[in-house]
């Protein structure tokens, strides 16, 4: 017999981990739609790489995450290119090597996790991580002569880079989100040094909210049963169709997965059925080689809800005119010849930025209410627009 959700218990669940993301949110600047990302991949029993240089926080970042979410059991491992099965799986057994069975001892080892990070994702040989694919995907394990289910929630990768050549390609095909981390922009990189340093409050001491074990189970549950307005489906056949004009093309079950973390980000959004408002989630889901991103969201875009569209569009414009302006201050920085060109470019850095940051402003305004990802989006080009009118010479009583 099928159990009907209590609503209520529904609601103070999403409460529940709405408070959650926004109190990592505060912890881990400008993480936004990495937490985000790691959230839904929760709710949809899915799996994400971020990729970044060193001491980004991307290990400490899902960490936390996994922390936060009760009882659930964590694996944490730094793989190198001499990992061995052993060190993931667990040791075959004395016994099993006696009956010839050769049964491993799997306490505590990823075989038994629930939630789990491989850090430096791909450094071993593909033979090894080749080992993974059932058990990412089918969720079992062949321990000796027996297949075993494994309770993998979440699998989730941190690397300072993509494989190179084609060798991992089945193994990236099953990790659905590739998401890339950057360095602070200056304003919050002050901001991390004040907490860091004792001038600011560091939120890591802060009391944190966790997400019982029965609550995270109960809006997976809900997720998986959240119906879809027909014309999300249409468009994600659609967009299908044209990432194929354009030479990018995703697997049936990767698209299969899209619509699971379709009805998650929908859960997260407190929304009863899934719109073309979560088509916007796919963009990190939907690409395989970097250069192939900008025409997956374009495309993606296109048959989103347009004001998030809109906002993802500006995101990527400010953040190329900020990382483009910010190079030319970091090479002109020891040449004070230069301190003239690097004014007239943060100048007009800084007037882009406002004309974002206006229209975020009217496009929020616009809304029936208060819609997070152009908040985020606002707070993010905010932050741009504060540093490059540094840079020009704009003093601030903070």
């Amino acid at each position: 017999m099928t159990t009907t959700p209590d609503p209520a218990a529904i609601r103070k669940a999403v409460q529940t981990l709405a408070t959650v993301e926004d109190e990592i949110n505060v912890m881990f600047l400008e993480r936004e739609q990495e937490i985000r990302t790691a959230l839904i991949c929760l709710l949809a029993r899915q799996h994400a790489v971020l990729i970044g240089p060193p001491g980004t926080g991307k290990s400490a970042l899902i960490e936390e995450i996994a922390h936060r979410c009760g009882d659930l059991k964590f694996f944490s491992y730094l793989m190198t290119k001499f990992t061995q099965t052993d060190e993931l799986f667990g040791p075959v057994s004395f016994a099993g090597i006696k009956n010839e069975t050769y049964q491993r001892v799997t306490a505590n080892t990823l075989v038994e996790a629930e939630v789990a990070i491989l850090d430096e994702t791909w450094k071993p040989s593909s033979a090894i991580l080749n080992t993974l694919l059932r058990l990412i995907n089918e969720r079992e394990f062949k321990n000796g002569v027996t297949t075993i289910k494994v309770p993998l929630v979440s699998l989730f990768g941190a690397s300072n880079e993509l494989p190179e050549g084609h060798d991992l390609d089945a193994i990236r095909d099953r990790f659905l989100f590739t998401s890339f981390v950057k360095y602070l922009t200056d304003s919050n990189f002050e901001k991390l040094m004040m907490r860091k340093a004792g001038i600011e409050p560091d939120p890591f001491g802060f009391p944190k909210t966790m997400i019982a074990r029965a609550d995270l189970s109960l809006l997976q549950g809900y997720a998986r049963a959240l119906p879809f307005n027909p014309q999300v489906i249409v468009s994600h056949a659609t967009i299908r169709r044209e990432l194929e004009k354009a030479g990018i093309i995703i697997s049936d079950r990767r698209n299969g997965f899209c619509l699971d973390v379709l009805r998650a980000n929908a859960v997260l959004e407190e929304r009863d059925t899934v719109t073309t408002d979560d088509l916007a989630v796919l963009i990190d889901a939907l690409w395989m080689e970097p250069q192939q991103r900008p025409t997956v969201a374009r495309i993606i875009n296109k048959y989103g809800n347009p004001a998030n569209a809109r906002a993802a569009e500006i995101k990527d414009q400010a953040d190329k005119r900020y990382h483009d302006t910010k190079q030319l201050i970091d090479s002109a920085a020891s040449n004070p010849q230069e301190r003239g060109r690097v004014v007239s470019a943060a100048a007009v850095a800084a007037g882009e930025l406002e004309t974002f940051l206006n229209e975020l402003k009217e496009i929020q305004g616009r809304q029936a209410r208060p819609n997070r990802r152009i908040a985020q989006t606002m707070t993010a080009v905010g932050a741009m627009h504060m540093e490059m009118l540094k840079a020009v010479g704009v003093k601030f009583n903070m």
